[in-house]
């Protein structure tokens, strides 16, 4: 099943976020990610974000957070249960996210990634456009397909 996150799910999201980011912890740069506090994704939920979550036997498996902006839908912090990863739950979240991006007029789909994790969002229609030296994150983008219009005669 999949929702829309509310601030009540902070504590539960703040818990999968460590699970599933901890394994960036050992590396040289930030994992903005492990910074997250219940605080922080409540206030996130209260204002600009959106979160998708996927509940698998009444337990959140697998969230993001996104935002639209100019015509744009930037996502963040997707990740999955380490116990549920490989289970195509990431996937189903992001086409989720496309749905409601194109409800919202939205022409894209955007993402920051590691070079580790490009490749599977390339595989899912993503290009590389940039590079962020500072965080070490590769800029992905997906175009949507322009919503048809009908006319009337």
């Amino acid at each position: 099943m999949i929702r829309f996150a509310q601030q009540a799910d902070a504590n539960a999201l703040h818990h999968l976020l460590q699970l599933a980011f901890s394994k960036y912890d050992t590396e040289l740069t930030d994992t903005p990610a492990l910074a997250e506090t219940p605080t922080s994704l409540k206030e996130k939920i209260a204002s600009s974000h959106k979160a998708l979550l996927v509940l698998k036997n009444g337990q959140i498996s697998a969230m993001c957070l996104f935002q639209f902006a100019n015509r744009r839908c930037h996502f963040i912090r997707l990740c999955v249960h380490p116990a549920y990863q490989g289970q195509g739950l990431g996937t189903l979240l992001l086409k989720e996210m496309e749905q409601h991006a194109n409800a919202q007029g939205c022409s894209s789909m955007c993402c920051q990634a590691r070079k580790a994790n490009c490749a599977y969002y390339e595989k899912l229609g993503y290009s590389i456009f940039g590079y962020n030296a500072q965080s070490d994150l590769y800029l992905l983008k997906k175009m949507l397909k322009e919503r048809q219009t009908r006319q009337c005669a």
